[in-house]
């Protein structure tokens, strides 16, 4: 009880003595800037958000439901790691990519790794979809200004986090190497 009385009196002494300082026209107010570094971690949480914007407005509007994105928890996502990370594909991309590995696992008794590799390497089943989406989202960036909007703002965070990577780890980063590959 009696901590509690002393704490409020000192917040009540250091309100008044706040107002009081900022009542005096004569004194005068030092300022400050502070030039700070984002970290890159900031970078990648706008991009995932702007990411994450675009596939909702996508998904609402695509009429076709296998083209629509689909995120799952997968520890298949890095390797030689057991962390779970989210992965964004399409239904058809997770569809095929399933249809492979079981045919590998039990059709051709490959194990379970093989099977795994062998449902990454894709499908032409999967360019031909791959480009049905493309022709989608051009069709709605057209059609719909607020995507081709939230498609610019997606692609700047893209851009922006790129760079910042490059900037924290040099030119031979992955953020670089990504950027290289993607302008081609």
């Amino acid at each position: 009880m009696k901590r509690n009385a002393l704490v409020l009196l000192l917040s009540v002494v250091t309100l008044s003595v706040q107002a009081a300082s900022v009542a005096s026209p004569d004194k005068k107010v030092e300022r400050i800037e502070v030039y700070g570094y984002k970290h890159l971690t900031l970078y990648k949480k706008e991009w995932d958000t702007k990411r994450f914007a675009f596939m909702d407005f996508f998904n609402e509007r695509v009429d076709d439901p296998d083209l629509k994105f689909d995120c799952r928890k997968s520890r298949n996502a890095e390797r030689n790691t057991r962390i779970k990370k989210k992965v964004c594909r399409n239904a058809y991309d997770w569809r095929i990519r399933q249809e492979q590995f079981g045919e590998n696992f039990v059709i051709r008794g490959g194990g379970f790794v093989e099977s795994q590799a062998f449902a990454e390497i894709g499908t032409s089943e999967l360019e031909d979809r791959q480009s049905d989406k493309i022709e989608a989202i051009q069709e709605m960036l057209t059609e719909y200004p607020e995507f081709n909007e939230i498609y610019t703002d997606l692609k700047d965070a893209e851009h922006k986090y790129k760079e910042a990577h490059k900037r924290t780890f040099g030119s031979f980063s992955n953020g670089a190497k990504e950027e290289a590959v993607s302008s081609k």
